[in-house]
């Protein structure tokens, strides 16, 4: 609420309960009786100026939060006359001393340097740091980091002689299997940005997403799920299993291109979960690579092992991928699409998971009905709604050896923000 108490007057002059002008001192903030409001400004008109006065409930805010909003309001008030060509939203409002502390904290912020490398550079680092490494690991499948890097360049080659050239799209038939991750890479290799394509999305969804990017070529990976003849019809599509012998004949030597940090990775859609249409996220290099690499909130090394868990098309794969392949880490495809809690609890054991995301609601699933197959995870990451406080007790108090981290952000921030 704001009140004016602008009537005419006469006799003594009207004041504030400290008696303070609002000429830039204080406001008087009166807190000893019931708020009508939950915050209320009034002014009053006084032979030397104006008068104000803060009323608010204390259960809402706290008496610094007003001084500080007080503050502001006063800042901004000091600035009109010289600035009365300006919205209100372009007016300052921090005081000098909050300029100093907000710059200090972007010192802070910029303590960790900026990626001056691609996605696939930073790859190809950690190939010649530890070529037999195990990078992959799908059932029974193992691929060392220099057999991924070769495969990946032999399909990179391969698309290039299809045209594939600096943030060229190219959609992903996103089936969670070796083939895939491989495709990924190289289509980044290539110059390409990636496109996963969920195939159980409404088929109107995925000839809009294809129209949309203007989409190149669509590459299907093993184990391959048919693509309908409708979206074939609307894009060359690359099926891996069909071009196996012409790979296997092409050169496994890097290709060296003019991708920046500032080129296009890949785009991934919202889920139109607000009514509107779903609109396409472009995400560079540096945006993968500053979530992964040295990052603050979680510690990735060569001897973490993270499970690929999430769909292709959700941009927490980003996390799991990146997380392990820049790193020099162990990246576990779950083998199973849709996997009940018992084989994710099966999986996480089995590979000795060290870094694991989980959305909330599986989170607390896992904390009800698989609690001891987390007991070896290292740091556990979950997001995506608000984390139940009754499981997180739960979890902090079994789970004496984890970090739990409460990871969010939308498809916008690149997974967390």
């Amino acid at each position: 609420m704001f009140a004016l108490q602008n009537a005419p007057h006469t006799g003594t002059s009207l004041t504030g309960t400290d008696g303070a002008d609002l000429d830039w001192t204080p406001m008087s903030i009166n807190t000893d009786t019931a708020a009508k409001f939950d915050l209320t400004l009034d002014i009053k008109e006084s032979k030397k100026g104006l008068v104000g006065q803060l009323e608010y409930r204390t259960d809402l805010f706290s008496a610094e939060t007003i001084h500080r909003m007080a503050g502001h309001f006063r800042t901004m008030l000091k600035a009109l006359p010289n600035n009365g060509d300006l919205r209100l939203s372009a007016l300052p409002m921090l005081s000098s001393q909050e300029v100093k502390q907000l710059q200090g904290w972007g010192k802070a912020a910029s303590a960790q340097p900026l990626p001056c490398e691609s996605i696939q550079q930073l790859f190809e680092t950690q190939v010649s740091a530890a070529p037999d490494a195990i990078a992959l690991v799908y059932n029974t499948t193992h691929l060392t980091y220099q057999v991924l890097n070769q495969k990946a360049n032999q399909l990179a080659h391969y698309l290039q002689q299809q045209g594939v050239s600096l943030e060229t799209p190219v959609g992903v038939w996103a089936v969670r299997s070796p083939a895939t991750i491989i495709a990924i890479l190289a289509i980044l290799k290539a110059g390409g940005t990636y496109i996963p394509l969920d195939p159980h999305y409404p088929l109107e969804r995925l000839e809009w997403m294809i129209a949309a990017t203007h989409m190149a070529i669509l590459i299907s990976a093993p184990p391959e799920e048919a693509i309908p003849v409708a979206i074939k019809a609307l894009v060359p599509t690359v099926e891996l299993s069909a071009v196996t012998e012409q790979l296997s004949s092409l050169p496994t030597t890097q290709i060296s291109g003019p991708v920046t940090v500032e080129s296009l990775a890949y785009i991934l859609y919202t889920s139109g979960s607000t009514g509107r249409r779903p609109k396409g996220v472009c995400v560079p290099h540096q945006s993968v690579t500053r979530l992964v690499k040295s990052p603050n909130y979680v510690t990735l090394t060569p001897h973490d092992v993270l499970l690929q868990a999430a769909p292709l098309t959700f941009d927490a794969s980003t996390f799991e991928i990146w997380g392990a392949l820049l790193n020099g880490g162990k990246l576990v495809l779950l083998p199973t699409q849709a996997p009940s809690l018992e084989e994710l609890g099966q999986a996480i054991s089995h590979h000795q998971i060290t870094t694991l995301w989980l959305t909330a609601g599986l989170f607390n699933l896992m904390v009800d009905e698989q609690l001891t197959s987390l007991t070896g995870v290292r740091q556990l990451l979950a997001g995506g709604d608000v984390l139940s406080i009754s499981h997180l007790s739960k979890a902090l108090k079994s789970l004496t050896n984890t970090r739990i981290i409460n990871g969010y952000g939308p498809t916008e921030g690149t997974t967390f923000t």
